[in-house]
């Protein structure tokens, strides 16, 4: 703070800081301005406090600025100028604003729209492609069930209800065959029952006895098979849908 004079006389008072001129008091007999400061310490007491209320001012008018600054650098984002948006306020023409605000979140949309229909279109490709392999290692899994114990056509509708593929392990790409039943994992002695165990376990139960063919050539794992020659003779020319009903109407369950 620089130091002040006990008297100035008024050109050196006009020519002081105007911050330093609020110490001072005019001599009216001899026009020169003095001190007006009982005591030292309040000196010292005035000029801090008239320079903290300066930081003070600064301040204020700085966090407004920056507010301001902040203010429209979001209005900037619309696509306007500060110009564009004090004339359309000056104007009182509040929906201009309106409009410039509807007219950002619609670009938003659609933003996230064009990300959203390509993205969903390809989760639905892949979706159809998983079921595809899906279905497609199924009926090789049956298809050598069949060339190994001599199935025929019946088995393809049959062993769907039994014959899965899921994922090895959560969200893996890689694909194993199991064996279901009754919507749960089908298991022998605790542990995960094969497809070949699934067919022997049919034999033995003579379940399903319209899948296995009669002939003594067919399939060298078929060691139980059915002899009702007549009720295979009888499903002879039947689809395989109807021969699986018509061997159900004969009485032949599961």
């Amino acid at each position: 703070m620089p130091k002040l004079s006990a008297v100035l006389n008024d050109a050196a008072y006009q020519s002081a800081d105007e911050s330093l001129k609020t110490f001072y008091v005019q001599n009216t007999e001899t026009n020169d301005w003095w001190l007006n400061v009982d005591e030292p310490a309040k000196l010292d007491v005035a000029g801090s406090k008239s320079l903290q209320n300066k930081k003070d001012e600064l301040k204020r008018v700085h966090d407004e600025k920056k507010a301001i600054a902040d203010e429209l650098a979001a209005y900037k984002a619309l696509g306007k100028e500060p110009d564009d948006l004090k004339a359309a306020l000056e104007a009182n023409r509040p929906e201009e604003v309106t409009r410039l605000v509807e007219k950002y979140e619609d670009e938003k949309r659609q933003i996230a729209t064009s990300f959203k229909e390509p993205l969903e279109a390809a989760q639905a490709r892949a979706a159809k492609l998983e079921a595809q392999v899906q279905n497609a290692l199924i009926q090789s899994e049956i298809a050598k069930l069949r060339d190994a114990y001599g199935l025929n056509d019946a088995a393809n509708f049959t062993l769907k209800e039994y014959i899965k593929v899921v994922p090895r392990e959560e969200g893996s790409d890689e694909f194993v065959v199991k064996v279901f039943e009754n919507g749960q994992e089908a298991l022998v002695a605790g542990q995960p029952q094969t497809p070949d165990q699934l067919i022997k376990g049919f034999q033995e139960q003579k379940k399903y006895p319209w899948m296995f063919n009669v002939s003594d050539g067919a399939g060298t794992g078929n060691t139980n098979r059915t002899t009702n020659t007549g009720l295979n003779k009888q499903l002879e020319g039947l689809s395989p849908v109807e021969r699986l009903k018509e061997a159900r109407k004969q009485g032949i369950t599961a």
